[in-house]
């Protein structure tokens, strides 16, 4: 699976992370309040239950290794990566779709080397 090597090479980089999950994923909402609410803040906007905080090594234990839902889908619709408040690193539509922010030739290839051929990452 593409997704620990891939959180595992940003969280390094990483000191904030946002989780977005639809308001309807009770599950999944439930669960993150569990695992990492004292860790992050919650607030709902419009349709969207955010979770946002500082990097942790719970939160980093939570992303890679309870990601999947019981259809072996990425359970959350995105995760937003950040580094001193500038955004670098966008997962989203349950990981169909990523996107860096301000990466160089080599991280670049490295990053497509994991990921599977379906997947769309844009570089920024």
């Amino acid at each position: 699976m593409y997704w620990v090597p891939l959180m595992n090479y940003f969280l390094n980089y990483s000191d904030a992370i946002e989780i977005h999950c639809w308001n309807e994923d009770d599950k999944v909402i439930k669960e993150i309040r569990k695992e990492i609410g004292n860790d992050t803040v919650c607030k709902i906007e419009g349709n969207l239950t955010i979770f946002s905080g500082v990097q942790t090594k719970q939160i980093t234990r939570y992303l890679t290794h309870n990601h999947l839902n019981e259809h072996n889908q990425l359970k959350w619709f995105s995760v937003f990566l950040s580094k001193n408040g500038y955004s670098f690193f966008n997962s989203e539509h349950y990981g169909t779709e990523f996107v860096g922010f301000g990466l160089d030739k080599k991280q670049v290839k490295s990053i497509y080397k994991i990921m599977p051929k379906d997947t769309n990452f844009s570089s920024w």
